[in-house]
C-alpha cells in the first residue's frame, strides 16, 4: 500500500506551481475549512494531471499545511469515504498514538485534528468525478471534513451535481 502513496508524491515532485490559479492560493491562505474545485475538460486529462501535480507540490511546500493527496480509481476502494478516513487517520497520527479499537476512524480523526490546530489540513483528490454515484463516494464526507476544519481541493470533470459540494471553483 505504501507504493500507492509514493506515486502521488512522485506526481507532486513534477508539479509546476506557476499554473495554479491565484483563486486557489487565496482560498487556502484565507480559510481553514471549505472545498475548492479545479475543473478540467474531460478531453484534457493532461491539464487535470498537471493541476493535481501543481496543487500537490504547492500544498506540500507550505509549512503551515498538512496535505493528504491521492487519485481516485474506478477499480478498488480509493473512491470510498472509508479509504479517505483511513488515510487521514494515518497522516494525522504520525506520533503513532495508541488508538481505541472500539472507536470509528472519524472519531479518532476528530481528536487527532485537535493535535494539529496550528496547521491547515487539506485533502487533495484527483479524478473526483470517478465513481461519483457510488453511495460510498468520498463526496459523502464533505460535511465531515468541513466540520473538522479539513479543507478539500478536488481536481476533476465538472458535473452540475458537484455545485453543492464546493464553496469556490476554477475551470
Amino acid at each position: 500500500q505504501e507504493s500507492f502513496w509514493v506515486e502521488a508524491e512522485k506526481a507532486f515532485a513534477e508539479g509546476n506551481e506557476s499554473i495554479l490559479p491565484n483563486e486557489l492560493k487565496k482560498f487556502v491562505a484565507d480559510k481553514n475549512q471549505g472545498a475548492f474545485a479545479l475543473w478540467a475538460h474531460p478531453d484534457d486529462s493532461a491539464r487535470a494531471e498537471d493541476l493535481f501535480a501543481a496543487a500537490g507540490k504547492w500544498l506540500k511546500s507550505r509549512p503551515d499545511t498538512i496535505c493528504v493527496g491521492y487519485a481516485l480509481h474506478a477499480q478498488g476502494i480509493t473512491y470510498t469515504g472509508n479509504f479517505l478516513m483511513q488515510r487521514l487517520l494515518q497522516v494525522l497520527n504520525k506520533q503513532n498514538k495508541a488508538l481505541s479499537k472500539g472507536k470509528k476512524a472519524e472519531d479518532h480523526i476528530k481528536a487527532l485534528r485537535n493535535d494539529h490546530k496550528d496547521k491547515k489540513v487539506v485533502v487533495l483528490i484527483q479524478h473526483f468525478h470517478t465513481a461519483l454515484f457510488s453511495p460510498q463516494h468520498v463526496s459523502g464526507w464533505v460535511n465531515f471534513l468541513f466540520d473538522n476544519n479539513i479543507m478539500l481541493v478536488a481536481v476533476g470533470h465538472h458535473y452540475e451535481h458537484f455545485n453543492t459540494f464546493f464553496n469556490a471553483q476554477y475551470s
